[in-house]
């Protein structure tokens, strides 16, 4: 870092780009960061409330910013945009606080199919939406003249890039670029839980991504074109010894963990035939899930998988009839929360 500056390097995480994972190995900060000058991401306006969710990295990119931040390090690090925002959709849609956000937004239901969500303007262009603070699900077209703006920002200032689908090497860019030794063995962070399985529409799901995602497209080739100059000046060795660890049952950990009280149950949102009924289901019986869920806890040793298989022992023996045909899977029990709450909470027919 140069004399001049002595602030703190700025990190960009676009949502769903492996961003906690490189903080984490940046900086060694273990719990979720809010988003402030020296992390940009997304935050509620109102945390209380949750009425509005937008990014705080726009200023970054408007007429100005290159003068605000001419002294400033930047981190920026992006992902292929269909699965980014495949991952996003997915990871939205089994937290009760935004499909509520979504259905103020939108006045309609959080879309079924990642198709349909596509297919809405409140899905498009995301991540430029993103860097030019825009608010989450904000369904106002992009000026070209504003992402024009946001590509040139990119040369202006002093960016470190890096791709989601390069990680090891994304890491080592910014140990290179920053000046700073990062772990050699590095744990994945919230990975996503659940994922919607592709289907023989996903072709047409690309086309139609392609029609409503045109920037977004642009801007990730202009990101990784920038990646793929700067890693270059890598030494030969910066690679070695590098690894990731850790699965979807890490991100389980933090997501029954959240202060929305969520059951495992909620990670299939999809599967819950009547969504009103399960809310209700679940506050009739909130002391009893938030019992299962701290013996759980106790039993689990920071094992995602172990929780899970506790949790649904419990929840089985509670909720389902004493004849009632489950027995969790150790090998697959996310597979067997999947058969359980269709057991409970599934179409009758």
């Amino acid at each position: 870092m140069s004399a001049e500056n002595t602030q703190k390097p700025i990190v960009i995480h676009v949502p769903k780009t492996g961003g906690t994972t490189l903080i984490v190995a940046l900086t060694g900060e273990r719990r979720q960061r809010r988003a402030d000058d020296s992390y940009r991401h997304i935050l509620w306006i109102d945390p209380s409330k949750k009425i509005r969710m937008t990014s705080n990295a726009g200023d970054i990119f408007e007429p100005g910013g290159a003068s605000k931040y001419q002294n400033r390090q930047l981190t920026l690090v992006l992902r292929n945009p269909i699965d980014r925002l495949e991952s996003e959709y997915n990871f939205l849609g089994n937290r009760t606080e935004f499909r509520a956000l979504w259905e103020r937004t939108n006045t309609s239901e959080y879309p079924s199919t990642f198709d349909a969500f596509v297919k809405t303007p409140s899905a498009s262009e995301s991540m430029t939406k993103f860097l030019l603070g825009k608010d989450l699900y904000d369904p106002t077209p992009i000026e070209e003249s504003a992402y024009e703006c946001l590509i040139d920002r990119l040369d202006e200032l002093d960016f470190t890039f890096g791709v989601t689908e390069e990680m090891a090497r994304t890491v080592a860019n910014a140990e290179h670029r920053l000046g700073i030794v990062c772990e050699k063995e590095l744990e994945r962070h919230r990975t996503s839980i659940h994922k919607t399985p592709r289907d023989v529409d996903w072709p047409m799901i690309e086309s139609h991504f392609r029609a409503n995602n045109p920037m977004d497209l642009r801007l990730y080739q202009e990101v990784k074109s920038r990646f793929e100059s700067q890693i270059r000046e890598l030494p030969s060795d910066a690679l070695d010894g590098r690894t990731f660890v850790g699965d979807a049952y890490n991100g389980l950990l933090g997501y029954v963990r959240s202060t929305e009280r969520r059951v495992p149950f909620e990670i299939h949102q999809e599967l819950l035939a009547d969504k009103d009924a399960f809310a209700a289901w679940k506050k009739a019986n909130i002391h009893a899930l938030l019992h299962m869920h701290v013996m759980a806890l106790k039993k689990c040793g920071e094992d995602g998988r172990i929780y899970l298989l506790e949790w649904l022992t419990r929840a089985a023996d509670k909720f389902l009839p004493e004849d009632g045909p489950f027995e969790p899977d150790p090998s697959d029990p996310l597979h067997s929360l999947r058969t359980l709450t269709v057991q409970l909470f599934g179409d009758a027919d």
